[in-house]
C-alpha cells in the first residue's frame, strides 16, 4: 500500500494562480482538491499496523491554520511549482513526525501545485511567480492525515486511512 502523511490545505485562489502562468509553463498542475502539505511520503508499505501505531504517537503541533504565502520552485532545470510557508510551527509538526520514530529526510514546508515539464516563456514566468510573492495563497489545515495513494491513469486517489485531529 502507498501511503503518505499529509495536511490537507486550502487554497484561497488557484484559479488565478493558474491563469497567471498561462502559457509561461507546461505542465501537470495538482487538482485542488488533492492539495495537501507532505509531512512524509512513506512509500509502499505492508505494515499497516505498525505505520498506524507510529502515526498515532505524532504530537499535533498545529492547532490553527498555517498561512501558504508566496511561491516558490524546486529543481535545475525548474521541476516542481509550490505554495510555501515560512511559518515555524510547521518546522515544529515536522519535529514531532520524527518523534514518534518515522525517518525524516530534508523537510521543506511546501504544497506542490505543478509538475513543470517545460518552461515556454521564461520571462512570464519569473513575472507571475513575482506577482505571487507576498500573496496569501490559503492554509495548512491543523489535522494529520495517514493517507492511502493509488495512481490512477486520471490521477492520484487519495483515501485516508486514519486523522489525528487538532487538540
Amino acid at each position: 500500500m502507498r501511503l503518505f502523511i499529509a495536511s490537507p490545505v486550502t487554497l484561497t485562489d488557484y484559479a488565478r494562480i493558474r491563469h497567471a502562468f498561462g502559457s509561461a509553463i507546461r505542465g501537470k498542475w495538482v487538482e485542488e482538491r488533492n492539495a495537501h502539505l507532505t509531512w512524509l511520503f512513506l512509500g509502499e508499505r505492508d505494515d499497516i499496523d505498525a505505520v498506524k501505531a507510529h502515526f498515532a504517537r505524532i504530537a499535533p503541533v498545529l492547532h490553527t491554520p498555517a498561512p501558504l504565502a508566496g511561491l516558490g520552485t524546486f529543481g535545475a532545470p525548474l521541476r516542481i511549482l509550490y505554495a510555501r510557508s515560512d511559518d515555524a510551527r510547521l518546522e515544529a509538526q515536522a519535529n514531532a513526525v520524527a518523534d514518534a520514530g518515522f525517518t525524516m529526510e530534508r523537510f521543506t514546508p511546501h504544497v506542490t501545485l505543478c509538475r513543470i515539464k517545460a518552461i515556454g516563456d521564461p520571462t512570464a514566468f519569473k513575472a507571475a511567480q513575482h506577482a505571487f510573492e507576498e500573496t496569501p495563497l490559503g492554509e495548512v489545515q491543523p489535522r494529520l492525515v495517514l493517507y492511502r495513494s493509488v495512481l490512477t491513469p486520471h490521477g492520484p486517489r487519495y483515501t485516508p486511512l486514519a486523522t489525528l485531529p487538532t487538540p
